[in-house]
């Protein structure tokens, strides 16, 4: 049986809109003919996933050294994406991710 770890709930509360981000960042590219795992395409699912993660986690815990360290990995996710994505594509991730955040 599990035991209680207190920031369990709080974890969860950001993964699960985070998967979703990156779930409908996916399905948009499967829906523009790409393969549904591609790592290529509009919108970044690293980045969806990422932002998602950090504003879910900032709306549950207002600013924490845990927030600040998932704001530095959307940072660092998205400046790695940009090796493989457009700009565009990147920003459209982003967005994605913050209206998944904002809506659950």
């Amino acid at each position: 049986m599990l035991k209680y770890v207190p920031f369990m709930p709080l974890l969860m509360f950001a993964l699960i809109p985070a998967g979703i981000a990156w779930f409908l960042a996916q399905a948009a590219k499967a829906v523009q003919g790409k393969s549904f795992l591609s790592r290529k395409g509009m919108p970044s699912g690293h980045v969806a996933f990422v932002v998602a993660l950090a504003l879910s986690l900032l709306r549950t815990e207002a600013f924490s050294s845990t927030v600040a360290l998932a704001l530095g990995l959307a940072f660092i996710v998205a400046y790695d994406a940009s090796a493989r994505h457009k700009p565009v594509e990147i920003i459209g991730g982003a967005v994605l991710g913050c209206a998944i955040a904002l809506l659950l």
